[in-house]
């Protein structure tokens, strides 16, 4: 049994046990949608948009297929016929029920800021930079690295760690708002990660976006680690001000509210688009 069923199970826990029970009620045998799963489940204990973040994360580790709009092509077998996967679904539950979220401040303080009465707040608080570069190297299966500006120096200075990850197979996806007027050595920086078969660089600067969505832009700062096992979600941009100079604070993040974030950014990278085009797709083939 492929170790991926049970990590679906473990990462979606008390939704993903929904979605089994709603299948065994419909007696669907392909495919279902998700306004189906909403009706079937008697309990009503999931909404719309929870379920549909739910089948979107297992979208994303090949576990279902969306065939059209809200309708995905569901492998019963994988979802009800293993002892493994039921293991897997328990343990998430009661993990689920034993976890709490945990909330860390992190801080960018300029040198220039006095504080000398409010000494504890530097010694209690974690360095933000420090703490962001801990959420990508704790990293075994996936990091989502998100903000809307970026420089080539805090590329080159995070690439160490994450060229570590990517070496040892972590997925990692970049978003940002790229274009062809961003720097020149940025996109360098950029374009030396897209050559590892695991990297993704997205744009959210598209006219499509916008076209669809009514928005232009986002303005959120964060990096997820392994589906939520850790998060970082702050001010700051992911620039050598962000992250050294600037008064920016943010907060790392564990548990369930760390989960929530991950299921968030699931929906948010759908909606850029591949930066670097296909110029990269043949070597990583």
């Amino acid at each position: 049994m492929s170790t991926r069923y049970l990590e679906a199970a473990r990462r979606l826990g008390r939704l993903l046990e929904l979605v089994e029970k709603s299948l065994a009620y419909s007696n669907q045998t392909k495919s279902v949608g998700i306004h189906e799963i909403e009706a079937e489940l008697s309990e009503r204990s999931a909404s719309y948009d929870e379920i549909k973040l739910a089948l979107i994360g297992l979208e994303d580790l090949g576990v279902v297929n969306r065939t059209s709009g809200d309708n995905f092509e569901i492998d019963h077998a994988i979802l009800k016929s293993t002892a493994e996967f039921r293991r897997g679904v328990a343990a998430a539950l009661g993990m689920e029920r034993a976890s709490k979220s945990k909330v860390e401040l992190c801080v960018t303080f300029p040198s220039s800021l006095s504080l000398d009465k409010q000494a504890d707040i530097r010694r209690t608080a974690l360095d933000l930079r420090t703490a962001v570069v801990d959420v990508i190297a704790s990293a075994q299966q996936r990091v989502i690295l998100a903000a809307p500006f970026w420089d080539s120096d805090t590329v080159s200075d995070i690439s160490q760690v994450v060229e570590r990850r990517l070496k040892s197979g972590v997925q990692l996806t970049i978003l940002g708002r790229f274009n062809a007027s961003s720097s020149k050595t940025l996109l360098a920086r950029l374009e030396q990660l897209a050559h590892y078969p695991g990297c993704r660089v997205l744009t959210w600067n598209t006219p499509d976006t916008a076209d669809r969505f009514g928005i232009s832009t986002f303005h959120f700062k964060a990096a997820v680690s392994d589906y939520g096992r850790s998060a970082y979600l702050g001010s700051a941009n992911f620039t050598v001000a962000g992250m050294r100079s600037r008064f920016e604070a943010g907060t790392i993040l564990r548990g369930p509210i760390a989960q929530r974030l991950s299921m968030l950014m699931e929906i948010v990278l759908q909606q850029g688009s591949d930066f670097l085009g296909d110029q990269y797709r043949g070597e990583k083939s």
